[in-house]
């Protein structure tokens, strides 16, 4: 009888400590699903704060252009062209486009018709092109396309040129952002000045200096 009951304890503890070695594993696994849960969670708020840093630093950027004085500064870049690393053809690809949006705002006449309140207004815009669109292609290009060179400090004179021009509604400017861009496209995308195309040798990268100081006289404002 003794014996029986031994046996029968012997049975009943073998079998709490089956019960709890499985519940073990069980709170192990899902333990050990909740650490990956919780990591995955951690994950993606970290790339969401480190998208909405990005965010952030492009809107501060963009904000920072809005200003009533201008002042070009000459190019010390060693490089004439420089990409970034497998971008040279996302570039010449955006280069053509920017250049074909400042066509249609300043060229073959359509300055005179030009309006700044409807550039700029969030639901107007002028021959199909507004203001928002093309700041951020020239932010890309000096942001994501294009390496340290004469060519990203051409870009990046265009497009403080053309924030001035449109903050302060000044045409004069706004023809010379396009300039800029028009003997880039011309060069990069065609065959420079053995095109067809007529240049104004106003870029550090393929212009001339009488040219590019002359620019300079007109727009510094400091």
């Amino acid at each position: 009888m003794k014996k029986a009951l031994a046996v029968s304890i012997i049975g009943v503890i073998g079998i709490s400590a089956t019960v709890a070695l499985a519940s073990d594993i069980e709170l192990s696994e899902s333990s050990s699903a909740q650490d990956e849960s919780n990591k995955a969670n951690e994950d993606r708020s970290h790339d969401m704060e480190q998208n909405n840093d990005t965010e952030a630093e492009e809107t501060e950027m963009e904000e920072g252009q809005e200003t009533d004085s201008i002042s070009l500064d000459r190019s010390e870049a060693a490089e004439d062209i420089a990409y970034q690393e497998g971008k040279r053809e996302e570039a010449e690809q955006l280069i053509y486009e920017v250049h074909e949006a400042f066509n249609n705002i300043t060229g073959y006449g359509a300055i005179d018709e030009f309006r700044f309140a409807d550039f700029v207004h969030e639901t107007r815009e002028f021959e199909g092109e507004s203001y928002v669109p093309m700041g951020s292609d020239l932010s890309y290009l000096l942001s994501y396309l294009l390496d340290d060179s004469k060519l990203r400090d051409d870009v990046e004179n265009a497009r403080e040129l053309f924030y001035y021009a449109v903050n302060n509604e000044d045409t004069s400017v706004l023809r010379y952002a396009h300039r800029i861009m028009h003997d880039i496209d011309v060069y990069i995308n065609d065959e420079g000045r053995q095109s067809d195309k007529d240049v104004f040798g106003v870029t550090e990268t393929f212009g001339l200096e009488k040219s590019i100081e002359r620019m300079h006289d007109r727009v510094n404002t400091e």
